[in-house]
């Protein structure tokens, strides 16, 4: 259900509140639509708002935001900081992805990733679509391939268990329970100027225990 503000759509009002009706009318009339980038109607925070194309905004329904709709594997989320005017992608591995990085000897997985963004918006849903693609096909992430312009990696050395084992465990019949995210906000303060290049495995190289 979308929420309603004096006979007007809340997104819409936010957008006009933050562009103008001006910005907000050209938009309008050149085709494009305001899109939701956590796909949820009713989530009309300025940071989930963003004017995409109205065909865009069709493919990401059928693409990027089917694939990210079940957070049992994997939680992406698409941000834009308002004060840089910059794109952050969030992910959290609930069950981890075998990192390829040509320069990384040694097997590792990542559980956290965050990647920031100083370009259009439809760029950013493609490295996102392409983060779910090359997950649903054989739990990988490659950032080399992607076209942030920072980044923020936290995982660890070794090999991946069998998606049988993640799902026993997630199923509950270890005899307790466990906790998934869902979304990871964004970061703060995260500016080109920053360059965080951060990138940290726990462990040890070729402890694949």
């Amino acid at each position: 259900m979308r929420c309603k503000v004096k006979n007007i759509y809340l997104h819409v009002y936010i957008m006009k509140k933050w562009y103008g009706d001006d910005v907000y009318d050209d938009m309008d009339a050149a085709g494009y639509v305001i899109d939701h980038m956590d796909n949820e109607g009713h989530n009309c925070c300025i940071s989930n708002l963003c004017f995409l194309i109205e065909g865009e905004n069709k493919a990401k329904g059928f693409t990027m935001d089917a694939y990210s709709k079940d957070k049992r594997y994997i939680a992406l989320s698409l941000f834009k900081d308002f004060v840089s005017g910059l794109f952050q992608i969030t992910i959290h591995f609930n069950y981890p992805a075998q990192i390829k990085l040509d320069s990384l000897e040694s097997p590792a997985l990542i559980d956290l990733a965050y990647l920031l963004y100083n370009s259009e918006y439809e760029i950013v849903i493609n490295d996102a679509r392409k983060i779910l693609y090359d997950y649903r096909r054989d739990f990988s992430f490659e950032p080399e391939k992607l076209n942030d312009v920072d980044y923020h990696f936290e995982g660890h050395y070794g090999l991946l268990y069998s998606k049988e084992r993640y799902e026993r465990y997630i199923s509950g019949s270890h005899g307790y329970g466990i906790f998934m995210f869902e979304k990871k906000a964004m970061l703060q303060n995260w500016t080109l100027d920053a360059k965080r290049e951060y990138f940290y495995l726990h462990g040890k190289p070729n402890d694949n225990s």
